[in-house]
């Protein structure tokens, strides 16, 4: 089990890029006070989850529907 989960979180590591989306987050962010950067981080955090877990639980109805 420690295994399974390991591999998926790899996979999602891998998939989301943090290291890759960093610079561009703070390119997008310059000028901007802590607490709203913050803020951003929390809501795009959240966001991406939501859209993990919709994929996670709707992603294969999804491509069927289009056809994939």
């Amino acid at each position: 089990m420690i295994i399974e989960l390991l591999k998926a979180f790899t996979m999602m590591f891998a998939v989301m890029d943090p290291f890759g989306v960093l610079p561009t987050f703070i390119n997008l962010n310059k000028g901007v006070s802590n607490k709203e950067l913050k803020h951003r981080a929390y809501r795009a955090v959240k966001y991406a989850t939501i859209l993990l877990l919709v994929f996670l639980f709707f992603g294969e109805k999804i491509l069927e529907f289009f056809g994939i």
